[in-house]
């Protein structure tokens, strides 16, 4: 999320979108956005990043 804070202010301040990734604005879960969004935005992201 470092490249894109705009995305966390947009999904936090959506309901939906917070109680969907409420573990992760909880801070109870280490998971990263591409471990659930492999495809979403950059073409499969998730086979350029190492866990």
């Amino acid at each position: 999320m470092n490249c894109h804070t705009n995305l966390q202010n947009a999904t936090s301040s959506n309901t939906k979108a917070f109680i969907a990734h409420k573990e992760y604005f909880e801070k109870r879960t280490d998971k990263k956005c591409v471990e659930c969004h492999k495809n979403v935005g950059h073409h499969i992201l998730g086979d350029y990043i190492k866990k």
